[in-house]
């Protein structure tokens, strides 16, 4: 009897963790698939929602294209119309990192937005405030007020959106001397390694073929901001992959301080190719979204 009581005991003082894992990658609109609890409720899907045993992933529309991928208990796990119409989520659960996990929820809302632009939902949040946007066409989402760019010798990697190609880019210093300039026909473009000393200050000038201009400005610094504790629970999580914890790194800097480290998120992802959640990050920071909420 005693050994029960005591067994009862650990039992009940043992925390439930209910998260077995995330959605990683989606390919296909976001009116296709459909997420709910075991209870029914609804949950919102987008890349790096956390998933609980029982979850129903239901995927509405007959496309073979139309697919989900889920990282359940470290493995890979694809979903596709062929082969699932309803998908139970199953495995056992973990013990997550609590900020991560809560993270993972609030960075999942504003990719689904991302998403949805995307895939051409009108019904967008991010959509309408692009709409309503006067600014130029041409447009450097990435450069916001008091944009930062962390030290070292590393590729700087830009992007823009609007006007026309070609489009010719400089770099310049502080004072406006060129100091490299490239041309393209793309609306991204990354320079080669050089060392970026802390205190140094940059310009970025596009032009297009219409001769329509985007000029912005960034500040390097040595401050480390990839060493707070956010990032390192981060960057040191069992529960995501590599590519998502780069992905999620940007989400998270872009948040802070209201833009200034949208640059640098930027850079954290842009190297990163095919793996659709972080070109969603690099989409929306482009366009001049960002996601912005209290920090935990």
């Amino acid at each position: 009897m005693k050994n029960f009581v005591l067994g009862l005991m650990l039992l009940l003082t043992m925390p439930v963790w209910a998260t077995v894992g995330y959605i990683d990658t989606i390919n296909g609109p976001p009116n296709a698939f459909s997420l709910t609890d075991s209870n029914g409720n609804k949950k919102l899907l987008a890349p790096g929602t956390p998933l609980e045993k029982g979850d129903r992933i239901t995927i509405r529309k007959p496309n073979q294209k139309n697919s989900i991928t889920l990282i359940l208990n470290g493995k890979t796990k694809t979903i596709k119309f062929t082969s699932y119409k309803h998908y139970i989520v199953s495995g056992y659960n973990r013990k997550p990192d609590s900020w991560t996990e809560s993270f993972l929820k609030k960075s999942a809302d504003w990719l689904r937005s991302v998403w949805i632009y995307d895939s051409n939902d009108k019904a967008a949040t991010i959509t309408r405030n692009i709409k309503s946007d006067q600014r130029p066409l041409l447009r450097m989402g990435l450069l916001k007020k008091n944009a930062k760019l962390l030290a070292g010798k590393r590729k700087l990697y830009l992007g823009w959106y609007g006007g026309k190609a070609p489009f010719k880019v400089q770099l310049l210093n502080q004072n406006g001397k060129k100091i490299i300039s490239y041309n393209t026909i793309k609306q991204n473009i990354h320079f080669l390694k050089r060392r970026f000393r802390a205190g140094q200050r940059y310009q970025i000038l596009i032009t297009d073929a219409k001769q329509n201009q985007a000029r912005g400005k960034f500040k390097v610094v040595a401050q480390s901001v990839l060493s707070y504790p956010q990032a390192k629970k981060i960057k040191h999580s069992r529960l995501l992959k590599r590519q998502f914890k780069k992905t999620l790194l940007a989400t998270w800097l872009a948040s802070l301080n209201n833009g200034e480290w949208v640059l640098e998120a930027y850079q954290q992802v842009a190297g990163i190719h095919h793996y659709y959640p972080a070109e969603l990050v690099q989409k929306g920071l482009i366009l001049g979204s960002r996601p912005v909420f209290s920090q935990p």
